[in-house]
């Protein structure tokens, strides 16, 4: 396994070739990161930094895109000049990224994975999911991909070859990482590159209306009928919430409860009218 001095000296090498040149092509044979490239491309992207940070190697591009590698047992990255030929053979490589002058070629890798906070911050809302057999509907918070792998990030196994459950398998795609995985275990906060993330939630939206008529009852005698509508548009506003140990948990991600606030302003959630009505004189 590359250790960690062997990790800062491939950062290095590859900051020195690549930093702040920007990406003519980008290529991968992983899903997860062709997908990102396509809907958010990396060509014309200026490679800002590559630092390493414990054994992850990390890539930073212009547009708060972050590509990070863990080498693991057989994992490495080459540089060569375009048009020179590889030191491994083309079925190995996993990652390729290319700017006028170098080509970064990424051999074997079996972590490397595309996710920024805009992204997240854009898949982060309320879906709601009926089972059609059993009549059940759930909601959750996030999309399903990413809460099947980040299930399988956190159930982690020593016993196993990938370090991960056999059950769940190895986390493919987008997830949220765990503070430690397999080859880096956490001691002190962020010691495995593991970042703090803000999120805003979804618009809290609740619409109220009220009519309101006046009659008279002749001399100074009035009255005055209301009719009040809370919640017109019976919003549902979800509390977010997320499962602290989402390893064995089916329910990562899930929303089980909503706004409501019945011991300050009687208002159980929901829809609610009210009529009243008033006699001066």
């Amino acid at each position: 396994m590359p250790e960690g001095d062997t990790i800062f000296r491939a950062a290095r090498t590859l900051h020195r070739a690549l930093s702040g040149k920007p990406v003519v092509r980008f290529e991968s044979v992983l899903p997860s990161l062709t997908r990102v490239h396509e809907d958010h491309p990396l060509t014309g992207r200026i490679v800002e930094e590559v630092r390493s940070v414990g054994k992850h190697l990390l890539m930073q591009f212009a547009g708060d895109l972050v590509l990070r590698t863990h080498m693991k047992m057989n994992g490495s990255w080459h540089i060569y000049r375009p048009g020179e030929r590889w030191q491994k053979p083309r079925i190995a490589m996993r990652v390729l990224v290319a700017t006028a002058d170098f080509e970064a070629v990424g051999f074997s890798i079996p972590v490397a994975e595309f996710m920024t906070v805009r992204e997240l911050q854009d898949v982060f809302k309320i879906r709601i999911v009926r089972n059609e057999t059993t009549g059940l509907t759930q909601v959750f918070s996030m999309p399903q991909d990413i809460i099947d792998n980040t299930r399988a990030a956190f159930n982690s196994d020593p016993t196993t070859a990938t370090g991960y459950s056999l059950a769940l398998g190895v986390p493919e795609g987008r997830y949220l990482r765990p503070p430690s995985e397999p080859g880096c275990t956490f001691i002190y906060r962020g010691d495995c590159n593991t970042p703090d993330i803000n999120l805003n939630g979804p618009l809290f939206t609740r619409v109220d209306l009220r009519l309101k008529k006046m009659f008279r009852l002749g001399g100074r005698a009035t009255m005055e009928v209301d009719f009040e509508l809370l919640n017109a548009l019976d919003n549902i506003n979800f509390n977010h919430s997320v499962a602290f140990n989402p390893a064995t948990s089916g329910d990562t991600f899930r929303v089980t409860s909503a706004y409501t606030d019945a011991n300050t302003t009687n208002d159980p959630g929901g829809r609610l009218g009210q009529l009243a009505w008033r006699i001066n004189w």
